[in-house]
């Protein structure tokens, strides 16, 4: 079937989200009538007070300038709406990559070393290397001293063979091998 309905789905969705986030912060101009920058009332009539300031009879606040009057109306909430599906269409856009490469092959790998937690055993390969040292070499023992801990350690050390290391550490983040 190939990736185009992505393209176009995803393109379509890129699109009414940037056009949602433009429309939300640029869209609603007061068109060269004063409005409340707070409730959107229309102030063509109302005084302005003794101190200088404009209130507006609709939600009582106080407008210092007359410049804020004529202020576009920014509607963020709606904005940030329009990032989030300007976001997805990209996701959708991309989806066909992801889908074959896996969601890790496409982030950096600074991001995603900053996304695993501080110490994750399971994720680091040493440490299932010294879990299967200490339950087949090392385990259900008494040692004398020092030295006899460190010989034993040493000796379980030299009865790895490389095969074993391999079945012990391998791991499907590290084992995977990029498409050229």
């Amino acid at each position: 079937m190939g990736d185009w309905p992505y393209w176009v789905f995803g393109g379509l969705t890129l699109l009414a989200g940037v056009t949602l986030a433009a429309w939300s912060i640029l869209g609603d101009r007061s068109r060269g009538r004063l409005r409340c920058p707070r409730c959107w009332y229309d102030m063509g009539g109302v005084p302005v007070e003794s101190d200088g300031r404009t209130r507006c009879p609709e939600c009582g606040a106080a407008i210092a300038s007359a410049r804020r009057l004529r202020r576009t109306r920014r509607r963020w909430g709606r904005a940030i709406a329009g990032v989030f599906v300007a976001v997805a269409g990209v996701g959708v856009v991309d989806y066909p990559n992801l889908r074959a490469g896996g969601w890790h092959q496409r982030l950096p790998t600074t991001a995603l070393i900053l996304l695993l937690p501080p110490y994750s055993p399971e994720l680091n390969p040493i440490e299932r290397l010294w879990a299967s040292l200490r339950a087949h070499f090392l385990s259900n023992r008494a040692y004398d001293d020092y030295d006899h801990l460190l010989d034993a350690g040493a000796e379980a050390w030299q009865r790895l063979t490389p095969q074993r290391l391999r079945s012990v550490c391998a791991c499907s983040y590290t084992t995977h091998k990029p498409k050229v």
